[in-house]
This record gives structure tokens, C-alpha cells and sequence, in this order.
């Protein structure tokens, strides 16, 4: 089964002793690799695939893989959390315009959109990354971050 995947990934002939970087193989690839793997009901995970580096090296860790899909669930989280050692050196600083700084995107699409689906799509992306929900604030102690409630948002 491995070697119908490293294959069809890196899209060369494989044999189990050839090594995955040497083939062509990237960090990217073997995120592919590990979730191919796991559609399939083998148990990866990228880090094997760095530390055993062909099909016959792998297999001998490979795992049954439970169906449980996520592997870890934190839940949802809200309140104050620190900021990151490279939002405090930012904050630091003392830019005049703090804000000039925020990424936006503009995409355009060709095909109907349906709001009420779009609407669907951001509420979910909101309730699993919860950094998309992150308030940050300037206080008189200095800046600080919450993350608030997905219904908090239009």
C-alpha cells in the first residue's frame, strides 16, 4: 500500500528501500504521504516519515489507524492568552500605526456564490481556528489579547 502511495505522490517508480527525499520527496509531500496513509487506515505521521526514510523502514512503525479523525480537541477556547514572544517584540515597537500592518485579501469569484454557504464557511472557520478570533487591546499595563466568542462576530 506504501508504495502505491509514495508513488503516486511523487509520482516516480518507488521500491521499499528507496529514500523519500532522495526521490524528490519535501515536508509537503509527506504531509500528502501521511494523509493518503490514513485515508487508506494506515497510522503515520510526518515525523516517521522524516525519521524512517523509505517504504521498509516505515512499515516496521506504521500503525493501524483507529477512524477516530481527529487525533487531539482542545475545544474551544476563550479568554486572555499571552502574547507570543514575536507579538510583544511587534508591539515593542511603539509603531504610530499598529494597524497598517493587517493582511487583507480580496478574491473573486467566477462562479455563483451563495451567501447563506459562505456564511456557513467563516462561522466554521471561526469555531476551529480560534486565532481568527483573537481581540487585541492596548491597555495602561500594555497590549494584550482575548480570544472572544464566535457569536460575538456579525
Amino acid at each position: 500500500m506504501l508504495v502505491q502511495i509514495w508513488a503516486s505522490v511523487l509520482g516516480v517508480q518507488v521500491g521499499v528501500h528507496d529514500n523519500f527525499f532522495e526521490q524528490g520527496g519535501d515536508s509537503i509531500l509527506a504531509i500528502q504521504i501521511v494523509s493518503r496513509a490514513n485515508q487508506a487506515g494506515l497510522k503515520i505521521t510526518p515525523k516517521q516519515v522524516f525519521q524512517h526514510q523509505t517504504i521498509a523502514e516505515l512499515a516496521t512503525v506504521a500503525g493501524k489507524a483507529s477512524g477516530a479523525g481527529v487525533l487531539a480537541e482542545q475545544g474551544e477556547i476563550i479568554g486572555k492568552v499571552p502574547l507570543t514572544p514575536i507579538q510583544h517584540w511587534f508591539f515593542e515597537q511603539a509603531l504610530p500605526h499598529p494597524h497598517h500592518y493587517n493582511q487583507a485579501v480580496l478574491l473573486r469569484v467566477k462562479a455563483p456564490l451563495h451567501q447563506q454557504y459562505l456564511e456557513q464557511a467563516i462561522v466554521a472557520l471561526l469555531h476551529h481556528h480560534d486565532a481568527l478570533r483573537l481581540q487585541l487591546m492596548e491597555t495602561e499595563t500594555g497590549w494584550q489579547q482575548q480570544i472572544v466568542l464566535q457569536d460575538h462576530f456579525p
